[in-house]
């Protein structure tokens, strides 16, 4: 698995991503983030925090955010999303 470390941004404004075939709400910028790093030609396995974690549990939560040091050195790559800005896309690569 890939993991994706990103910015939250504003979490008050959540736009749908559809991920096998379920909907989910993700901030702008991980909506963003997850178009960008879409392989059109096969599947990618990312872990993602919002995605990954039930954030409504906040006792998953808490035990999840304290295993992501694990998750993120043991990830095959860790992709490090700032942001989008426009024509540039603000993409960090950090290969364990």
């Amino acid at each position: 698995y890939e993991a994706l470390s990103y910015t939250w941004g504003d979490p008050r404004v959540t736009e749908p991503v559809l991920l096998n075939g379920q909907e989910y709400h993700a901030t702008t910028n991980l909506r963003c983030a997850l178009e960008y790093l879409r392989l059109p030609d096969r599947k990618r396995t990312l872990w993602v925090d919002a995605l990954c974690i039930n954030q409504a549990d906040n006792d998953e939560r808490c035990r999840e955010v304290q295993r992501m040091g694990d998750i993120y050195s043991k990830a095959e790559r860790l992709t490090v999303w700032l942001g989008d800005y426009g024509d540039f896309k603000r993409l960090g690569l950090l290969v364990p």
